[in-house]
């Protein structure tokens, strides 16, 4: 390796070291929620589909699939109004670990506070009714929010006023 090749290398990793360490400090400093139609409409705005939120939202619906959990904002997690927490399968594990129950049964019918990437998901379907439609092979978009960490789900605060 020259030593050309070495700065440019090192270079293009310093700069990776420094945007990242600059979107957590920023993504940490998250301190008002948002709500789940403000979450939804921001990432439709969005050029790439996603934007990074600290989200409070009511847990009307949940669902298992794949070793993942879902926890919906709306209880048909089809309708464009509602955001679908995925919860990753290493959150699944640490929240039944710690409390005995999965995320959709442990936060069903509760408001939360969740901070994670809201993006417009690509949802292939075959033949099946979506609102009332009867859907052929094709898709629909539905928001998601990608859960990867305890740290960045609680259950929202009640107040005392």
């Amino acid at each position: 390796m020259t030593t050309r090749h070495f700065q440019k290398s090192f270079s293009a990793f310093a700069l990776s070291i420094s945007f990242t360490c600059s979107f957590t400090a920023f993504a940490e400093n998250l301190s008002t929620p948002i709500d789940t139609a403000t979450a939804i409409e921001n990432s439709q705005k969005s050029q790439n589909g996603c934007v990074y939120a600290l989200v409070e939202m009511d847990v009307r619906g949940s669902a298992s699939v794949k070793g993942r959990d879902f926890l919906n904002s709306i209880e048909d997690y089809r309708d464009p109004r509602s955001l679908n927490v995925r919860v990753e399968k290493n959150v699944v594990k640490a929240v039944k670990s710690e409390t005995g129950l999965s995320p959709k049964d442990h936060f069903l019918g509760s408001c939360i506070l969740v901070k994670g990437n809201v993006c417009q998901t690509k949802i292939r379907v075959r033949d099946t009714e979506i609102n009332g439609k009867m859907i052929k092979r094709g898709y629909y978009f539905q928001t998601q929010l990608s859960l990867r960490s305890t740290k960045n789900i609680q259950f929202c605060e009640l107040s005392t006023s």
